[in-house]
């Protein structure tokens, strides 16, 4: 802001004492000062309104459990049992058929190990574990043939999921690939 003052200078007509006059001072400072006054002013408004909504509301007194809402609600109580995985019947898919891939896909010692145990036990056929080409994967991928039946896959899918490993589908291998199910580890939650 700039200030000017603006004096007379004594004038020494007619042998009378001059007079000064007082200073007049003018502020400018155009559109950033109003933006700034606007901008305060705002803020002090909004300050206010915050401040008064903030008492109103701490005098308001909430009943104490005077008029319960009652609803024909059920309460559910979780039991805590083990999903069992389904059996095959003699009309569905011998799971010993399918040649099986398991991929570290984590880069811990005996990830693939410990997933191969787990499908071997539950019927599949494992004919290679190795490493991934590469490892950090938060998720376990499960990659099939067009024509592997879909119980198997579900099957993989659950197994997994019972012993924490989440499980995403991945791109569907070529009916040439050497495996027809292929599973790439990846982190065990915990």
């Amino acid at each position: 802001m700039a200030a000017q003052t603006k004096q007379q200078k004594p004038s020494q007509s007619n042998g009378q004492e001059t007079q000064a006059t007082t200073p007049k001072l003018s502020v400018s400072g155009g559109p950033i000062l109003s933006t700034i006054l606007t901008f305060i002013l705002i803020a002090c408004l909004s300050t206010a309104v915050v401040f008064y909504a903030y008492v109103y509301l701490s005098k308001i007194e909430v009943p104490s459990g005077e008029h319960k809402i009652s609803a024909n609600i059920p309460q559910m109580q979780p039991t805590p049992t083990q999903a069992s995985l389904p059996t095959p019947t003699a009309s569905e898919t011998n799971f010993e058929d399918y040649k099986v891939s398991v991929l570290n896909g984590v880069g811990v010692a005996g990830a693939a190990n410990e997933v191969s145990d787990l499908l071997r036990e539950d019927g599949f056929t494992v004919e290679n574990i190795s490493n991934a080409s590469e490892f950090g994967f938060t998720q376990s991928l499960l990659q099939a043939k067009s024509e592997v039946d879909q119980s198997a896959l579900v099957r993989i899918r659950l197994l997994l999921q019972q012993n924490n490993y989440s499980v995403v589908s991945g791109e569907t291998i070529e009916a040439t690939g050497s495996y027809d199910i292929v599973v790439t580890v990846g982190t065990k939650e915990s």
